[in-house]
């Protein structure tokens, strides 16, 4: 028993020992210069206010604010220390220590200046201590016109490596993927010529811009002797919400919803193009107590725009439910971070804005949208190219229809020729034989009658000279012949004898497939043709007093939709009235 607690106390000893060897102490006090009235900590007056070590202290919206921290470091161990004082806000205009065993008594890092440090998660000094020795340092931050928050980390060389890594990776993903979505919507765009796809390229290009500044990938990787990054960041992100927005604009179509809600969006972006260009020039003037106000004018134009936005989403999810939703997903974030913020800017609420969740939702939009427009192109396209097969289809048939009444009209004149005329030659033939000429005369002027009527029936020669009125007048007088429960009736009013046009020919066969079609499906008793002639137009009308057809039930056949096709290739207008049991009226206008 004695000889186990005489372990245990040693063992104890030991690690008291070992933890009093890597021990050191800090302790760390700052002073606030408002005014940056303090050229070096040696000119500091005014009392200093203790910290601790994570301590977020928060100066506010400031103009040319300064901070003096004092750092008391003690090395109680009996080795050489070094220790890596951390800054986590990275957007610090300037971080200035103060060492007197520095050669140059000082060190500078920061956003406005041109030099980095080894970590770009955070700004790093890195201080050596001799063994049981005590020092003070000095560091002075500054930011010029901003919202100024600091704190301070005793970071580990590790720990710091290992975060810039995963930095250095999750800024190479994001920006590689958001890459490649700009790549492929800027060929979607060359090949659409769609502007929604060119504005997603620029927006999305500012969000890069955004998160390689924020995460300070731009300020350790990109554009190292940059001293305007912070500037760069603000108007950044300014102009990505700018297009954020005519993007939403244009990929709902809110112009042909309300012309008044899209005049609206234009105006307000405008004005806060107006007014960012304003406060630029502010600083400059040095207005500074004007600036925090402009900001906050131009976050509650861009909530305006969303909210308007968001309203005209409602409004039209009906007819756009997917693209509706998309918006919905993406705006309802910007507009939650938008209130919070104006609601902290004006001290309504406590709770402090957080800027990585905007570069998170910026991140989310922009992978989100370019994915969503890729596919719905691919989706287009795949419609597109089923849409192609059922034409090719389509016509496929049509060719098929052709050809079959083709075969149709070549056998019908087959038969004539077989029936009627075949056996009128083979008798004429046999009364040559008789030598009768006289009834060979007959039956030669009888044959030669038939032949000009069956060719009248094809095509009459006179409407080649442009005789349309004539040659319909002439066939419905033939048809009249040989119909017994239907009588046709041809009216012309004020239409020419001779039409000189390209399109007579189409008129005369779609007249005599309109009144095929009557006498064949709808068992009139009387069909009415009329041909009109106005100043600027000619009109034909085919009336029948037959069964007549619902047109919303009843899908127009080949012949229907082969003859809007005709008409409209001639930039004629058909229009077809029908009544169940009253008849139908067909109307074909065909301008001058």
């Amino acid at each position: 028993m004695k000889r186990s607690s005489l372990l245990f106390f040693l063992l104890i000893a030991t690690f008291l020992a070992f933890s009093n060897e890597n021990r050191n102490t800090i302790s760390a006090s700052y002073f606030i210069d408002s005014f940056s009235k303090f050229q070096s900590p040696k000119e500091v007056k005014g009392k200093l206010v203790s910290f601790k070590q994570n301590q977020i202290i928060k100066v506010g919206f400031n103009r040319n604010a300064s901070v003096y921290l004092r750092f008391d470091l003690k090395n109680i161990s009996s080795i050489n220390k070094q220790i890596l004082l951390s800054f986590p806000n990275i957007h610090i205009d300037s971080l200035t220590l103060y060492d007197d065993n520095l050669s140059n008594k000082k060190c500078i890092l920061g956003d406005r200046t041109i030099n980095k440090g080894d970590f770009s998660v955070s700004h790093v000094f890195t201080i050596n201590l001799k063994p049981k020795s005590n020092r003070v340092v000095w560091v002075k931050l500054k930011k010029i016109i901003s919202f100024f928050d600091f704190s301070y980390d005793i970071g580990s060389r590790k720990q710091l490596e290992i975060d810039s890594l995963n930095n250095l990776i999750f800024n190479s993903i994001f920006i590689g993927l958001i890459s490649m979505l700009i790549l492929l919507n800027l060929i979607l765009f060359f090949i659409t010529k769609i502007r929604t796809y060119f504005l997603y390229v620029i927006y999305s290009c500012l969000t890069i811009v955004y998160l390689a500044i924020t995460t300070g990938f731009a300020k350790f990787h990109v554009i190292t002797g940059f001293i305007w990054v912070s500037e760069l960041r603000v108007y950044a992100g300014v102009f990505w919400i700018i297009l954020l927005i005519h993007f939403y604009k244009d990929l709902i179509d809110i112009k042909s919803y309300s012309n008044s809600v899209h005049l609206w969006v234009n105006g307000l972006s405008i004005f806060n193009i107006s007014h960012v260009l304003v406060v630029f020039f502010i600083p400059k003037m040095e207005f500074f107590d004007i600036v925090q106000f402009f900001w906050k004018l131009g976050y509650i134009v861009f909530l305006v725009q969303a909210v308007l936005i968001i309203y005209v989403v409602i409004k039209k999810f009906n007819t756009n439910s997917k693209i509706s939703i998309y918006i919905m997903l993406s705006l309802i974030p910007h507009i939650c971070w938008f209130i919070i913020y104006i609601l902290r800017a004006f001290h309504v609420i406590l709770h402090e804005v957080n800027y990585e969740w905007l570069m998170i939702i910026a991140l989310y939009e922009a992978i989100l949208f370019g994915f969503i427009l890729a596919y719905n192109y691919v989706n287009t396209m795949r419609s597109i190219n089923e849409l192609n097969a059922k034409v090719i289809s389509l016509k496929q048939q049509s060719i098929d229809l052709i050809s079959m009444t083709q075969v149709k009209e070549r056998r019908q004149i087959a038969n004539i020729i077989h029936d009627k005329f075949g056996s009128q030659l083979a008798y004429i033939k046999n009364l040559l034989n008789n030598h009768d000429t006289k009834l060979v005369k007959e039956k030669i002027n009888e044959l030669s009658t038939e032949i000009r009527n069956v060719s009248h029936q094809i095509l009459p020669k006179s409407l080649d000279d442009g005789a349309l009125s004539a040659c319909i007048e002439n066939q419905i007088a033939i048809l009249n012949e040989n119909l017994n429960n239907c009588e046709l009736i041809f009216q012309s009013f004020d239409f020419p004898e001779i039409i000189e046009t390209d399109w007579h020919y189409d008129i005369y066969l779609i007249s005599l497939e309109l009144i095929n079609n009557a006498l064949k499906h709808a068992a009139p008793s009387e069909i009415l043709v009329e041909y009109y002639c106005y100043k600027n137009k000619y009109v034909f009308q085919f009336s029948d007093n037959g069964k007549g057809f619902d047109k919303i039930q009843t899908p127009f056949g080949f012949g229907l939709t082969s003859i809007e096709n005709r008409i409209q290739t001639i930039q004629g207008m058909v229009e077809i009235n029908s009544t169940i049991g009253e008849g139908t009226v067909i109307q074909l206008t065909v301008p001058k």
